[in-house]
């Protein structure tokens, strides 16, 4: 029986830090149900060294191509799409690292068993940011916000649909085209929704993620995020967007409070920095897929949350 073939497609913008490990891994990865078919890696108008690693790697089934103008991740993310024509379509961030070798394989399963299911996600895995007070809190503040998704009546809701990793039927990335005004990850899960495909939290497909280190990047992240939910008023009902995100406070006041008794000092602190972000920065009143990175983020040492 013939398998289906996927295409793994990777955005990339300045990931010289995490480039190569990323692309070992994925060469590593089992393909029992599946046939890889290429790793198609686009660098966004690089400036550092992205584009010379990603060539290092010899594979047949990695193909490198260079945007010599900065399209955006929207911009590029498409420019992926329409470039491929796999049963399977799968994107990963280029500053992840997949836990084991059969994330690829539990990623795309929903997609194989079921023809309803149009997009899949899978678990991030914050590390820990050994030398910055900034990343640890970020970090468990991070493992607090995924517990409260994970444990909300829709098991597979907007929260867990992280842009980092991917999969996407052929049905549904085959129509799909991004704006270059709205967060890519929401957008996703709200189109595939409105379709009236099915979204799937793969918990058992596990990567991990360095969140930023640096105020700054966080902030950048942070902004994006709340200027996003607001660009997606555009494009989709405000009655689904509000009950999409909506958070039962019982939930929220139960986590906050575990995390509060079990990583006090971490979880107070991230609490005064959003009061602080909230209080005294200025939101941008746009959302553009050019945006400035976090750079702080680019570059993964493994010391996983517990």
């Amino acid at each position: 029986m013939k398998k289906p073939t996927v295409t793994i497609g990777i955005p990339a913008y300045n990931e010289e830090g995490n480039i190569k490990k990323l692309l070992k891994s994925l060469l590593q990865q089992k393909a029992t149900n599946f046939k890889l078919e290429k790793i198609l890696v686009i660098s966004d108008g690089s400036t550092d060294k992205t584009n010379e690693i990603v060539r290092s790697v010899k594979s047949k089934i990695i193909i490198l191509v260079v945007n010599k103008k900065r399209l955006g991740l929207n911009g590029t993310q498409n420019k992926i799409f329409n470039r491929i024509n796999s049963d399977i379509a799968v994107l990963f961030d280029a500053d992840i690292l997949p836990k084991n070798n059969d994330c690829v394989e539990k990623l795309i399963s929903p997609i194989l068993n079921d023809p309803q299911v149009g997009l899949t996600s899978g678990k991030l895995y914050a590390v820990r940011a050994m030398d910055t007070v900034i990343g640890r809190i970020l970090a468990n503040a991070h493992e607090m916000k995924r517990k409260i998704s994970e444990s909300l009546p829709n098991s597979n809701n907007v929260y867990l649909c992280a842009g980092r990793m991917r999969a996407f039927s052929k049905y549904l990335y085959k129509k799909l085209k991004w704006p270059d005004d709205i967060p890519e990850d929401a957008y996703s899960y709200f189109y595939c929704k409105s379709r009236g495909f099915r979204f799937i939290y793969v918990s058992k497909a596990i990567c991990y993620f360095h969140p930023p280190t640096i105020l700054s990047d966080h902030i950048k992240q942070n902004n994006r995020f709340i200027t996003g939910k607001k660009a997606l008023k555009k494009y989709f009902d405000n009655y689904l967007l509000r009950r999409e995100y909506k958070i039962p406070f019982l939930v929220v006041f139960i986590y906050c409070l575990a995390f509060l008794l079990k990583r006090p000092f971490s979880i107070l602190a991230y609490f005064i920095l959003m009061f602080y972000i909230s209080f005294f920065k200025n939101l941008r009143v746009d959302h553009q897929s050019r945006y400035d990175i976090a750079v702080s983020s680019k570059r993964i040492e493994i010391d996983l949350i517990t």
